[in-house]
């Protein structure tokens, strides 16, 4: 019998986890940006292949009114992102089929957005290619594909460290074993053959951090990021020459911060890449000077530029919403060179106007800030500069504006959300659907235990309900209260701390997770 996994670790489940770089709120927001046209999403389709738990097909599904699609070949996480779905009666159509089948159906819509997260690299190249064919034959002209993957020269040095950690897998470990067991078989092997200074460590000084920090991560990461039969390194260049063959075209990153270069290039290095922009040399030239390890990259069918009025036009009607308290936001940025301090006359202003964390559109910003005697520092290059550092950063997140919003999107969100806090106790997610953002934002454990209790106890006003639940709650054994990584057992200390918590939850949480219509 086929190994249907065809060399991908399915012994373990994936990560939990949300990626706001699949939602076309996002795709649309940067995308625009960088002025190309983009699919009206809201009647169209999506498809995401690989979805591992479900956690961001079924919140995309839930908080918009785009059908979404999605395949993972692994049954186990099906049946998971199923049972998800069904929380808030979210229809989102959910296959187990291999890449290969999925790519032949020919019952299946075509797509405004494809798009996978963390697959590339770890699946075969006969994978890929029905994977390249699939993008081919069912995504619109003029649609997006989204893709993250591994490149060098960021990641070639580490490649020798992964393939210690595949062999050691595959030749000494046993089938059964336990996760926490071969986890520190690894970490114990890897420790012992850097303490023998080998002589790749002394060329590659960086790798020995490196592997120290890469043991830290959790088990079921490692697993799939070093474990599976395949690993594959590539250039941005080699990807897009392969992409040709769906006649995908590159359109831009999909990592906010990478489009900010005056945070993350000197000047010399601007002045060195400037020549080649808009070129194929341009991307390879950039992941050079920044050493970059991973991609997320935006292609487009037939991409088509904005026309100026048409820019402008767009650009202004992007929403955005502060997904923070303000008081909570931090006025530095950190880049590739560093700390960067933000322009407190600009972002502060800013900030403050956006505090009541309700979506406003950028040309509605621009009315409030440009013209207006009392902001006198603000330009319009500096007012865009800031909300897009702001957004790109994840300080605020793209919106749409709650009168556009559809009703059922509204009752899936709270559904399941209300599903996902009463499991709280023993579920790993730890994110909820706003229909604001047509997506997921993370709450925290936490924040998910104070959303139980309040939702549970009728809403009360009073934070001593709070405080005495959570303290009943870190008193149980599963349950330990850290603080700075150390468990906290004193009562009289935990209770302190419960309280700077509930006090945060009333004074500053709660309004968010009203405004963004999670409960």
């Amino acid at each position: 019998m086929s190994d249907w996994s065809m060399g991908y670790q399915t012994d373990l489940q994936y990560t939990f986890g949300y990626y706001r770089e699949i939602n076309p709120l996002y795709a649309r927001y940067l995308l625009t940006t960088q002025g190309f046209d983009t699919p009206d999403f809201s009647q169209g389709c999506a498809c995401e292949l690989g979805f591992g738990q479900g956690v961001s097909i079924t919140m995309h599904a839930a908080g918009s009114t785009t059908k979404w699609y999605g395949n993972d070949f692994n049954p186990a996480q099906v049946n998971y992102a199923q049972h998800l779905a069904k929380y808030g009666k979210v229809e989102v159509m959910l296959s187990d089929e291999s890449f290969g089948d999925f790519a032949d159906r020919d019952d299946l819509p075509m797509f405004d957005f494809i798009c996978l997260h963390g697959i590339w690299s770890w699946i075969s190249p006969e994978n890929q290619n029905y994977i390249i064919e699939f993008a081919r034959r069912h995504l619109k002209v003029g649609g997006i594909f989204y893709i993250s993957y591994n490149v060098s020269p960021g990641f070639i040095a580490f490649e020798p460290v992964r393939h210690l950690m595949s062999e050691l897998n595959k030749h000494m470990l046993a089938t059964k074993a336990d996760a926490q067991d071969k986890l520190a078989i690894i970490k114990q092997y890897l420790e012992q053959i850097v303490a023998v200074e080998p002589s790749f460590i002394k060329v590659m000084p960086g790798v020995a951090k490196r592997i120290e920090d890469t043991l830290t991560k959790d088990y079921h990461y490692l697993v799939g990021e070093y474990l599976n039969t395949f690993w594959d390194i590539t250039h941005h260049s080699v990807l897009c020459e392969r992409l040709q063959a769906a006649k995908l075209d590159f359109a831009c990153s999909a990592t906010g911060t990478e489009l900010m270069d005056s945070l993350n290039l000197t000047a010399e290095q601007q002045q060195f890449l400037a020549q080649f922009k808009g070129g194929p040399l341009y991307e390879s030239s950039r992941d050079f000077i920044v050493n970059q390890q991973f991609r997320r990259d935006f292609f487009i069918k037939g991409p088509r530029k904005l026309t100026k009025v048409e820019h402008t036009r767009r650009y202004n009607e992007l929403a955005l919403v502060l997904i923070a308290p303000g008081k909570n936001v931090t006025y530095e940025v950190k880049t590739r060179l560093g700390t960067a301090s933000l322009i407190q006359e600009i972002y502060k202003p800013l900030v403050e106007f956006l505090d009541d964390n309700e979506p406003h559109t950028i040309g509605q910003l621009k009315e409030h800030f440009l013209d207006n005697k009392k902001f006198p520092q603000f330009t319009e290059a500096k007012l865009l500069e800031a909300i897009n550092t702001l957004v790109f950063t994840g300080t605020c997140a793209p919106a749409v504006m709650k009168d556009t919003i559809d009703p059922k999107s509204i009752k899936q969100c709270l559904d399941l959300n209300l599903a996902i806090i009463n499991e709280t106790d023993d579920s790993t997610v730890n994110f909820l659907a706003s229909p604001v953002l047509q997506g997921g934002v993370i709450v925290g454990d936490v924040g998910l235990k104070a959303l139980q209790v309040y939702l549970n106890n009728n809403r009360p006003k009073d934070k001593k309900v709070l405080i005495n639940c959570l303290l009943d709650y870190f008193a149980e054994p599963d349950h330990t209260l850290n603080k700075e990584g150390k468990p906290v057992t004193d009562r009289k200390e935990q209770k302190e701390i419960v309280s700077k918590l509930a006090t945060r939850f009333y004074e500053d949480q709660l309004k968010v997770y009203q405004n963004l219509m999670l409960i």
